[in-house]
C-alpha cells in the first residue's frame, strides 16, 4: 500500500509518543513537524527524516502531506484544525475538538462539505476493553440501563505534566471528563441534558518546580446527566483528588438485572479483570475476552484513518461528530454551574 504522509503539529512533550506510535506502521510516514519553536520542530523532524516548518501556512502550501495531527494546546485546536482543513487536510486532533459546541460544531460541517476526514482523541473507545463493555451493554447483559457512575481523578498535575499551569487553567473536564464522555455518548447517544452541576476550585494556588502560581479555572467539576436514550449519570472529573483514589478513570452501569464496572475507561491496552459483571444480588467477577487482545497505541487512530484514505478500511466512522457531542456536553456543564452561582 502506498505510504500515507503524516504532518505532526505542535511538538511538545506528548508529540514525541505519538511520532513513535505511528512511525510503528508501515504504511505512514511522518513528513512534516510545525512547532513555534523551531528547535522542537527541528529535533522531531531529525529522528523521522520529516522537513520541520515554523509556520502552518508553510507546512500546507509545500508539503505533500495528507493527515495532520493536531497535537497543539487546547485553546489552539479549534484554529488550526480549521485551518487545515480549509486547506484540504484531513485531520486528527488532540482532545477536545473545540473548547465551544459552535466551534466544533463548524469543523465537523467543514469536514463534511470538503469531503475530508476529521478524528479527535481519546481513541479509548476503539481499545478492547471498551468494546467488550459496549457489546455487554448492548446485549442487556445487566438488562436495562437506568443509572451510570463515572469517574475521572486525574491526580494532582504538577506531579506528572511539564506544563501544568496550562492544564490546569483547562480544567478537569476539558482534560479528564472527556474519556468517560467519549464511551458514554457512543453507547447512550449524545447528553440530552444536564439535571444538576457544580464546579469548585479546592487549590487555587499550586507549585511546580519551586514556582508558586495561581490557578482560575476549578479543578473538581460533578454533574447529573440524561442521556439521551434517558440513561443518568453522574460524572465526577477532578484535579484535586489524587492517583491513588479507587476510581481513576471507573464507569459503573446499572441496570435492572446487575452491574457492570470498567475499572479505567481510558486504558488502550486490556488488562485482566477490566471489565467485571455482577448480577443483582451476587459479587462481582470479572468477564473474558473472547477475542485476541488489540492494544491500542497513540498511532492506532491515525493509522485506521489512513486505512481508510487508501480504501483499506471499509468500516471507517471518523469520530469527529462524536467529539462535537463531547464539546457540547461539557459546554452545558459548565453553563448550568454558572447559571446556578448566578
Amino acid at each position: 500500500m502506498e505510504k500515507v504522509n503524516v504532518g505532526i503539529v505542535g511538538c511538545g512533550f506528548i508529540a514525541e509518543q505519538y511520532a513513535a506510535a505511528i512511525a510503528d506502521y508501515s504504511y505512514l510516514n511522518i513528513s512534516a513537524t510545525c512547532d513555534l519553536d523551531v528547535t522542537r520542530a527541528q529535533a522531531l523532524a531529525d529522528t523521522y527524516g520529516a522537513q520541520a516548518y515554523t509556520e502552518l501556512d508553510a507546512l500546507l502550501a509545500d508539503s505533500n502531506t495528507d493527515i495532520i495531527v493536531n497535537l497543539t494546546i487546547h485553546s489552539a485546536h479549534h484554529a488550526i484544525t480549521k485551518q487545515c482543513l480549509t486547506a484540504g487536510k484531513h485531520v486528527f486532533s488532540e482532545k477536545p475538538l473545540a473548547l465551544t459546541a459552535a466551534d466544533a460544531d463548524e469543523l465537523v460541517a467543514l469536514a463534511k462539505a470538503n469531503d475530508l476526514l476529521l478524528s479527535c482523541a481519546p481513541d479509548n473507545v476503539a481499545a478492547d476493553a471498551q468494546q467488550l463493555t459496549a457489546k455487554l451493554l448492548h446485549e442487556h447483559a445487566i438488562g436495562s440501563v437506568k443509572v451510570v457512575y463515572a469517574d475521572c481523578s486525574l491526580g494532582r498535575v504538577p506531579a506528572w505534566n511539564s506544563n501544568p499551569e496550562h492544564f490546569l487553567n483547562i480544567g478537569p473536564l476539558w482534560d479528564g471528563a472527556v474519556y468517560p464522555l467519549n464511551l458514554l455518548i457512543s453507547v447512550f447517544g449524545p447528553v440530552k441534558r444536564v439535571l444538576s452541576a457544580h464546579h469548585s476550585l479546592l487549590l487555587p494556588q499550586q507549585t511546580h518546580n519551586g514556582r508558586v502560581f495561581n490557578v482560575q479555572t476549578p479543578d473538581h467539576s460533578t454533574a447529573i446527566l440524561e442521556m439521551e436514550n434517558g440513561v443518568q449519570v453522574r460524572l465526577t472529573a477532578s484535579m484535586y483528588t489524587p492517583y491513588q483514589s479507587k476510581h481513576f478513570y471507573s464507569i459503573e452501569f446499572h441496570g435492572d438485572d446487575g452491574s457492570l464496572y470498567l475499572g479505567n475507561c481510558g486504558d488502550l491496552s486490556w488488562q485482566p479483570d477490566a471489565v467485571e459483571l455482577a448480577p443483582i444480588g451476587q459479587g462481582y467477577t470479572g468477564v473474558s475476552l473472547e477475542v485476541e487482545p488489540a492494544p491500542r497505541t497513540y498511532g492506532s487512530a491515525v493509522a485506521d484513518m489512513a486505512l481508510a484514505l487508501r480504501g483499506a478500511n471499509e468500516g471507517y466512522i471518523a469520530t469527529g461528530q462524536r467529539a462535537a457531542a463531547v464539546v457540547a456536553a461539557i459546554e452545558a456543564m459548565y453553563a448550568f454551574g454558572d447559571n446556578q452561582a448566578a
